[in-house]
């Protein structure tokens, strides 16, 4: 790939913007850690329901977050019935 001063700064200009991005990601992340944390010694909440409390909360998906588990129980149980 051939690139002029012109394409480069460009090109670097996109590099500089992804960074920045994956900066404020990681914040993002470090936060909703903390919150995790917080939800855990001040109610008492498991972890991993935490994240997932918040991932369906924030999609607005129970609906299909219940049908999908159901489904999954549904096939658990037939898979390892005797």
């Amino acid at each position: 790939m051939k690139l002029t001063t012109e394409k480069k700064a460009r090109l670097k200009g996109c590099l500089q913007e992804i960074s920045n991005s994956m900066v404020r990601m990681e914040a993002e992340r470090e936060n909703i850690t903390a919150i995790v944390q917080r939800m855990a010694d001040e109610f008492e909440m498991n972890k991993r329901v935490s994240r997932r409390l918040a991932a369906i909360f924030h999609k607005r998906n129970l609906e299909e977050e219940r049908g999908d588990f159901e489904e999954i129980a549904h096939t658990y149980e037939e898979v390892t019935k005797p």
